[in-house]
């Protein structure tokens, strides 16, 4: 498995992370022979409350060719501190199919987080 991610500061306001991530299946207990993800995502906001926009690729290659699949999915969420250590999180989106057998599907999340170390989870003043 290879993985990169990287992040970047959006002025004083924002954070911009990218990831890639490609696996190749060495076992014979997978129909799967390779799978190769990538996104991004915006983040957007304060340490009390942040919104974030996300969009992910996934291309999933199967060892006989007929099992292939390949789709999309973009979010837009947000979390809102409700004490130090917890937050609460809503995300909506859609998994659009775009090679495969799945229906696209909408997305809906709901969660609360807690946070071990109580400090601000975010670089972003």
């Amino acid at each position: 498995m290879s993985l990169a991610s990287t992040s970047i500061g959006v002025g004083n306001w924002g954070q911009l992370i990218g990831m890639i991530q490609y696996t190749n299946f060495f076992k014979a207990d997978t129909n799967y022979k390779s799978n190769f993800l990538t996104g991004v995502r915006l983040i957007a906001g304060n340490s009390n409350l942040q919104v974030s926009l996300e969009w992910g690729y996934n291309n999933s290659k199967s060892i006989d060719g007929k099992k292939d699949y390949v789709y999309s999915r973009a979010t837009l969420g947000a979390e809102v501190k409700i004490t130090d250590g917890i937050w609460f999180e809503v995300a909506t989106g859609l998994n659009n199919t775009l090679k495969g057998t799945q229906k696209s599907t909408p997305i809906a999340l709901g969660a609360f987080k807690y946070a071990l170390q109580k400090k601000s989870r975010f670089s972003i003043p």
